[in-house]
């Protein structure tokens, strides 16, 4: 059976409404988050020199990394993508606190 004409065009313009989004898996996120956190050029000046021997997440977008004296805060704060760019998630990590014994 062959649809009618205006059929095709009318479920393609519905299809095409519907909100694009491809924000990843929050398991996936949460992987790419801690990848950054992890990587992140003020982890070794926090440290002190000394390894890192714990990362936590705290809560949405906080993760803590501590060592043998001193601990360092970073939050995750996200960046606006340009119109019309769907992907995931863009952000950047920042330093909130920093303490040592």
């Amino acid at each position: 059976m062959r649809l009618p004409r205006p059929l095709p065009a009318l479920l393609s313009a519905a299809i095409l409404a519907l909100p694009a989004s491809a924000a990843l898996p929050p398991t996936a996120q949460r992987l790419v988050e801690f990848r950054a956190v992890i990587n992140h050029p003020d982890i070794g000046m926090a440290m002190g020199g000394d390894p890192i021997t714990r990362i936590d997440y705290v809560r949405d977008d906080l993760y803590r990394v501590s060592g043998a004296r001193c601990r360092i805060d970073l939050a995750i704060v996200g960046v606006p993508s340009p119109p019309g760019l769907v992907g995931p998630r863009q952000f950047e990590v920042r330093t909130v606190d920093r303490a040592c014994n």
